[in-house]
């Protein structure tokens, strides 16, 4: 996936934004412009209200209509056919209420949910250490076997390689040492930590060791480990071998297919092995009626580049998916998902499954990348007001995305953005975001 680029687009390049406060377009004295048809789409729970404008209409302060001259814009597609087609962004008048009630104040819903994962780890290092340095402190006093100090020493270190195999420069450069440590270190990790509680809580205040299950079972660490432990089997227990279907469109994408559809907002984890190196991605579908969902993979290392140049026709997952960021949607009234490359694969079923929500994927010589298969789906479930696919070979140019975002955004009434794309990218546009006042979220790694 590219990062989102400066702009350098032609002066052809507009948008066409319903907004309010400014000035109509000249019109025929017997143009009228409805916007209620539009509007509905975008908000099922909207009343009904007809909006219309006539070339006879004065400026007032209430909302008005900015209208593309589609004619015009035909003609300077035709005289340059390096410019972007105009697009219609529909939104509601000011004033116009829905009948979906919000969840909670904005204020409550734009909270940064991330690093929940490397601050339990670390935080459950930290306490570990703590514990055994108050054994050392402790043990004459209490009559610790130095077997139970020895191994305490020895589950940390296990404990602190799992943590470490999972730092950032280590995930970037040696995917392959993270993916093996993490999981198989962590495992063992588990199983020491299964020891050093049992051990330690069978120690009598003599420094004998006593046999009784009673005195295990009191102790909170006990329980704490049974519920780690469970948290992490029961993912294990749905992994399957399962049939896929895979295209190669260009040597840079794998197109997967898969049985059963899928809710929005979901990522899903494949792999040629049953116990090693999964890859988490994102799930297309176009709901779970739809009885197949897709994974874009796209070729960044050995293992995706391995789907285009050796082609399985069975892939090991689990069916129990886990929530990406996307699953976040529900928490707002309108949304924007903006994209580069594969990271399509993250936030289109959000677009296909849910009317209010507005699609910009912006990616290079797009539809021979990534074959028909999305552009059908695109198609065939959004419609042309809600989406923007911007192809930067096919342009000749690439976009100011600040500005385009900033314009459907305003236009579309939107209260959040979902920006998958690169680390480099996500951080511009989150950046570019939190200038302009527009809230957003972006994955804390490659999407």
């Amino acid at each position: 996936m590219s990062s989102f680029p400066k702009s350098n687009a032609p002066p052809s390049y507009k948008a066409a934004i319903f907004s309010s406060g400014k000035q109509p377009s000249p019109a025929t004295p017997t143009e009228e412009i409805s916007v209620e048809a539009k509007a509905k789409s975008f908000d099922d729970s909207s009343e009904k209200t007809a909006v219309s404008t006539t070339s006879s209409a004065k400026a007032s302060p209430s909302p008005s209509i900015h209208e593309v001259d589609t004619e015009k814009a035909e003609r300077s597609l035709a005289d340059d056919d390096k410019a972007l087609a105009q697009y219609l962004v529909p939104t509601l008048p000011k004033g116009v209420k829905t009948a979906r009630k919000k969840p909670a104040s904005l204020w409550i819903r734009f909270r940064h949910i991330g690093g929940i994962h490397a601050g339990s780890a670390a935080s459950g290092v930290a306490w570990f250490i703590f514990i055994v340095v108050r054994s050392f402190q402790n043990h004459v006093a209490k009559h610790t076997p130095k077997i139970v100090l020895g191994w305490g020493v020895i589950t940390v270190a296990t404990c602190a390689i799992t943590m470490f195999a999972a730092a950032p420069w280590i995930r970037a450069n040696h995917h392959n040492v993270f993916e093996r440590h993490h999981r198989f270190a962590g495992w063992t990790a588990v199983a020491f930590v299964w020891i050093f509680v049992c051990v330690t809580d069978a120690v009598s205040a003599e420094g004998g060791f006593t046999g009784s299950g009673r005195r295990l079972a009191d102790a909170q660490e006990f329980w704490y480990s049974l519920f780690i432990t469970i948290l992490i089997a029961i993912p294990w227990f749905t992994v399957r071998k399962v049939p896929v279907e895979i295209t190669t469109p260009s040597p840079r994408v794998a197109v997967i297919k898969f049985q059963k559809g899928i809710q929005q907002g979901l990522l899903g984890r494949i792999s040629r092995s049953a116990i090693v190196e999964y890859h988490g991605f994102g799930i297309i579908s176009e709901g779970i009626d739809s009885g197949c969902h897709y994974i874009i993979a796209g070729v960044q290392g050995d293992w995706t580049r391995g789907l285009v140049t050796d082609v399985p026709t069975h892939l090991w997952t689990r069916e129990m998916k886990f929530a990406g960021l996307p699953y976040l949607c529900h928490l707002y009234r309108r949304g924007i998902a903006i994209c580069t490359g594969s990271g399509i694969g993250a936030v289109l079923s959000t677009c296909l499954q849910l009317d209010n929500w507005f699609l910009i994927w912006i990616g290079s010589d797009m539809e021979k990348t990534f074959g028909p298969i999305l552009f059908d789906m695109i198609k065939r479930k959004i419609p042309k007001e809600r989406y923007i696919l911007f192809d930067t070979k096919k342009e000749g140019c690439r976009p100011d995305t600040m500005k385009m975002l900033k314009d459907v955004y305003v236009a579309f009434n939107a209260e959040v953005v979902i920006i998958t794309s690169n680390p480099v990218g996500n951080a511009e546009l989150m950046e570019g975001c939190k200038e302009n006042g527009m809230h957003s979220f972006g994955p804390l790694w490659d999407s």
